[in-house]
């Protein structure tokens, strides 16, 4: 085989950081914000965020080039129309800040080469920390948690209120829910029905400010706990909804396990999310972040089937899906 070095440029630009870690600096100092006040060169702006004027400037030349800003013929700097998106004024600056959570999260990727060889999170490696203890150590990333999720639910949500019966239901807990996004959308549909969010302690916090936001919170409370050590008991449905995509097989057979200890003879409604239609070709590169981030990865119904049968459940019904999301029932199989 004879390479075609002709398509050397193409592959050096696929392979190439400068770009996606330029942008990712300008996020992290604010430069998008500075320009926008009026700061409006390379000396300038240094000045302005206490940093070294020549690797700056060579930052701020290939901003240019990318169309983040536009430059005069006199080195004024103005903002454009991609530039604004790194502004305070939306959540993307945050997002892509080196410096903040969401940063650690995607900087795991650089160290994907450990995940290859060893089958385990970069992320673990990286901070000496797991994610998920990151996040239950630090209420910060809790919050800066809380700031991204939408208070309302995405990704075909709607399904869970018309797929699933809850008439017969009057007490549910959304283990792993997060902000109570779900939950509430489940509570003002279903005004009969109260509830509780149940999640890592800090995270539970954010799911009170959405219930109360709401006016939801005489109908429903958050919980904090794990659910690798145990679920409360007591409800009449437990639902899951996008938790077992971040965990591998047997962590997620663990907390399927621990939920049917809790729920008894109760319903388990399991809905999981992927980002592709699912019958299109699974995304590797969603599965890449996962795996360098909490092994989880994305699964089809009959695999999260599979894994509900290994934790002593049973299949009712018949599995629902729209979109980017599927619904499944289960019972205990005892």
């Amino acid at each position: 085989m004879t390479a075609n070095f002709a398509r050397l440029p193409e592959l050096m630009k696929l392979a190439n950081l400068t770009t996606p870690m330029s942008i990712r600096v300008a996020a992290s100092l604010g430069l998008a914000d500075h320009v926008a006040a009026g700061v409006d060169s390379a000396e300038l702006l240094a000045e302005t965020t206490a940093t070294s004027v020549e690797p700056l400037g060579a930052v701020i030349a290939h901003l240019v080039e990318l169309g983040i800003f536009s430059q005069d013929e006199g080195g004024h700097l103005e903002l454009t129309e991609l530039g604004e998106l790194l502004t305070d004024q939306t959540p993307v600056r945050a997002m892509l800040d080196l410096e903040g959570f969401a940063g650690k999260f995607d900087l795991a990727m650089t160290n994907l080469l450990f995940t290859v060889r060893t089958g385990r999170p970069a992320y673990e490696e990286q901070y000496g920390i797991s994610y998920w203890d990151d996040v239950a150590r630090d209420p910060e990333i809790a919050k800066t948690i809380g700031r991204f999720q939408p208070r309302e639910p995405l990704f075909d949500a709607d399904l869970l209120t018309e797929a699933v019966d809850w008439s017969s239901t009057t007490k549910f807990l959304d283990v792993g829910g997060a902000n109570g996004a779900i939950a509430a959308l489940i509570l003002r549909t279903f005004p009969h029905l109260t509830g509780a969010v149940f999640d890592l302690p800090a995270l539970a916090e954010n799911a009170v400010d959405v219930l109360v936001t709401t006016g939801l919170d005489e109908r429903a409370t958050a919980v904090g706990g794990s659910f690798f050590d145990s679920v409360p008991s007591g409800y009449d449905t437990y639902l899951l909804s996008a938790i077992i995509y971040d965990w591998d097989d047997e962590r997620a057979i663990q907390i399927l396990s621990n939920v049917a200890a809790a729920a008894g003879g109760a319903r388990i409604v399991v809905s999981e999310v992927t980002m592709r239609e699912l019958t299109a070709p699974r995304d590797p590169s969603l599965d890449l972040q996962m795996l360098t981030t909490v092994s989880g990865h994305e699964r089809s119904e009959g695999e999260i089937i599979d894994l509900a049968v290994a934790a002593g459940l049973r299949l009712i019904g018949t599995p629902h899906r729209r979109g980017q999301r599927f619904v499944l029932e289960f019972v205990s199989a005892g």
